[in-house]
C-alpha cells in the first residue's frame, strides 16, 4: 500500500525539482506542461479510489478490508511520540546498514537540486523517487514497528539500499559537489543519529530475522561489553563523516566506493556466518533428519494434507510444519484448528466433538488419502511414517479423530477430572490403569469414580456423559495402583475419571503446583 503513496509523492517532488531547474521567465508554463504529463496517472488514481470506495460501500464492508490480513493496522491507536522515536531509530539503522556515505550523498544531491536545480531530467526523476521512497517507507515501517514488533524492521527497508548506492555513484559522477553547510549537515547528521540507537535493548535474537545490520554488533558484544560496542559504532560513524568531508576529490572516486565495498564484505561475512549458524540450530530443533520424509514415503502421485493446531506450543508446531511444507512438494493444503502465527494460505477447520470429525470451514470434503498431524491429535487412520512430533497417516473420508483426551497432562497425570472419548475402533475388552506410582510423598487418599457411557453435547458446548453403561469406584493412595477392565460398547463412547480430593506436590515442598488426581493409561479394545 505504501508504494501507492510513494508514486504520487515522487511525482509532486519531481514537479518541484523541475520547477527549480526551469528558467525563471518560463517556469510557470514549463511546470504546467510537465504537470499535464501526469494527468492520466492522476485520473487512474481518482477513478481507482472512487471505484474502490463504491465497491466496498456496496458490499457493506469496511474500506480497510482491502488490506486483507493487515486490515487490523487501521484499528490501532498510534502514538505520535513513539512513532517519531522509532522513525529516528530506523533512519539511523538504515544509515548504518549501508555505511553512512550513501545516505549523505542522497542528502547532498537532494539539497543541491532544491537549492540550485538539477539539469538532468533523469537525475531529477531519480531523486524524486529515491527521496520520496526513503522518507515514506522509513516512516511507515517505523510507525508499524512502534506498535506491532517493538524492534527495528530492516527487512522491510532493504530495497531502499539500491537507491542509496545509486545516489552515492551519482554524487561521485557529478564530481563530489560539497557545498560547506549542506555537506557538513549531510555528513554529520547520519553519524549523529547513531546516538539514538539503544543497543542495550536492540541487540537480541530478533536481529537474526529483522535487523541484519545489528548482527556484526551483536557478535562483537560476545567479546566486548555493549557500551564498548556502542563507542566503536559511534567512532566508525564519526570517521565516515570526517572522511566524507575531508577526502580530496582525486582520491574520493576510488576511496569511498572501496570503503563501502570493504564494509559490506566484512558485515556480510558476519551476517552470513550468524545466519548460517542460526539456520543449523533451527534445523536441529525444528526439522527431522530426513527433510523430505513425506515425499519419500508417499506413493507416486499421492498428496497429503496437514492438520495444524493440536499442541501446547503453537509457534513450535508452526515452525516444524513450515519446514515440512518447504521440503516436501507433496504436502498441500493446511487445515488450521488454531490460529497460525503467520498469514500463510490455510483452511480454517474445527473439531466436531460429537462425531470426532474435522470439519473445514468451507465444508468441502477432505480431498487427500494421506494426512500429517501431531501425534497428540490422535487421528483415525493407518500410521505410515513419523517424524516427531508429526505422524503421516493413510486415512479414509471423513477425516476424524480416533479419540479425544481431556484433562490429561503430558506426563500421564490427571487433574480432578479427565475424559477419553473414542470415535473409532472395534468392540472388545479394554483395561484402564490408575496409579500414583511416581508419588511417594505423604498419602492424600482420593476417591476415584470411573464412568463409561455414551457422549452427548454438554451445556457449555463440550461433551458429557449421557446414559452410563458402567461405573467403578476406588480409593487411591500414595504408590497405589489398580487396573479396571471394561467391555467397550459400540463407538462413540466416553470414559470419565473423577478424583476427589486431589493433591498438589507444592504443599509438600515440591515445585509442582498442579492439582493431581492419578496417573492414567488405557489399552485399546482387544489389545
Amino acid at each position: 500500500m505504501i508504494l501507492g503513496v510513494v508514486l504520487p509523492a515522487a511525482v509532486l517532488l519531481k514537479l518541484a525539482l523541475d520547477a527549480r531547474a526551469a528558467p525563471g521567465p518560463g517556469r510557470l508554463r514549463f511546470l504546467r506542461r510537465e504537470a499535464l504529463r501526469y494527468a492520466p496517472l492522476a485520473g487512474i488514481y481518482v477513478v481507482g479510489i472512487l471505484g474502490y470506495v463504491l465497491y466496498k460501500t456496496a458490499r457493506g464492508v469496511p474500506l480497510s478490508s482491502g488490506l486483507g490480513v493487515y486490515s487490523g493496522l487501521t484499528a490501532v491507536h498510534y502514538s505520535l511520540s513513539e512513532g517519531a522515536r522509532w522513525t529516528v531509530e530506523h533512519i539511523a539503522e538504515l544509515g548504518l546498514s549501508v555505511g553512512i556515505f550513501p545516505v549523505s550523498a542522497l542528502v547532498v544531491l537532494l539539497g543541491l537540486a532544491l537549492l540550485r536545480g538539477a539539469e538532468s531530467p533523469a537525475e531529477r526523476a531519480f531523486l524524486a523517487v529515491a527521496g520520496s521512497a526513503v522518507v515514506l517507507i522509513v516512516v511507515q515501517v517505523a510507525v508499524y514497528a512502534s506498535v506491532f514488533s517493538q524492534r527495528i524492521e530492516e527487512r522491510y527497508m532493504f530495497f531502499l539500499a539500491p537507491l542509496l548506492f545509486i545516489a552515492l555513484l551519482l554524487w561521485l559522477d557529478r564530481g563530489l559537489p560539497r557545498p560547506p553547510v549542506l555537506t557538513t549537515f549531510a555528513a554529520l547528521a547520519p553519524a549523529a543519529l547513531l546516538l539514538a540507537l539503544p543497543l542495550e535493548k536492540r541487540l537480541n535474537m530478533s536481529t537474526f530475522s529483522d535487523t541484519f545490520a545489528f548482527i556484526p554488533l551483536l557478535r562483537l558484544s560476545y567479546h566486548f561489553s555493549v557500551p564498548t560496542v556502542r563507542w566503536l559504532m559511534l567512532a566508525a560513524g564519526l570517521a565516515a563523516a570526517i572522511t566524507l568531508l575531508l577526502v580530496p576529490r582525486r582520491f574520493a572516486t576510488l576511496l569511498l566506493p572501496s570503503a563501502i565495498a570493504v564494509y559490506m564484505v566484512l558485515t556480510t561475512y558476519a551476517v552470513y556466518g550468524a545466519v548460517r549458524d542460526f539456520s543449523k540450530a533451527s534445523r536441529a530443533v525444528n526439522a527431522p533428519p530426513r527433510l523430505d520424509w513425506v515425499d519419500a514415503t508417499l506413493p507416486k502421485g499421492a498428496s497429503a494434507g496437514f492438520v495444524f493446531g493440536s499442541t501446547a506450543d503453537p509457534f513450535g508446531e508452526a515452525q516444524r510444519m513450515w519446514q515440512t511444507e518447504f521440503w516436501n512438494r507433496d504436502v498441500k493444503r493446511v487445515y488450521n484448528l488454531a490460529p497460525e502465527p503467520a498469514a500463510f494460505a490455510k483452511t480454517p477447520a474445527a473439531i466436531d466433538y460429537a462425531s470426532g470429525r474435522i470439519v473445514p470451514q468451507d465444508r468441502k470434503p477432505f480431498p487427500y488419502h494421506y494426512v500429517i498431524a501431531a501425534s497428540a491429535l490422535g487421528l483415525s487412520g493407518k500410521l505410515v511414517a513419523s517424524a516427531p512430533p508429526f505422524v503421516l497417516y493413510r486415512v479414509r473420508a471423513p477425516l476424524r479423530l480416533e479419540q479425544s483426551v481431556e484433562g490429561l497432562y503430558p506426563d500421564g497425570w490427571t487433574g480432578p477430572d479427565a475424559a477419553i472419548t473414542r470415535y473409532t475402533g472395534t468392540a472388545g475388552r479394554f483395561e484402564l490403569r490408575l496409579s500414583r506410582d511416581s508419588w511417594s510423598g505423604p498419602d492424600v487418599p482420593g476417591r476415584v469414580t470411573i464412568e463409561l457411557g455414551k457422549p452427548v453435547p454438554g451445556s457449555a458446548g463440550g461433551l458429557t456423559l449421557g446414559r452410563v453403561l458402567a461405573r467403578r469406584t476406588w480409593v487411591i493412595h500414595s504408590r497405589g495402583r489398580r487396573t479396571f477392565t471394561f467391555q467397550a460398547p459400540k463407538t462413540p463412547y466416553r470414559i470419565e475419571i473423577h478424583v476427589r480430593p486431589t493433591f498438589s506436590p507444592s504443599r509438600f515442598g515440591s515445585a509442582d503446583t498442579r492439582e493431581l488426581g492419578a496417573q492414567l493409561s488405557v489399552s485399546r479394545p482387544g489389545g
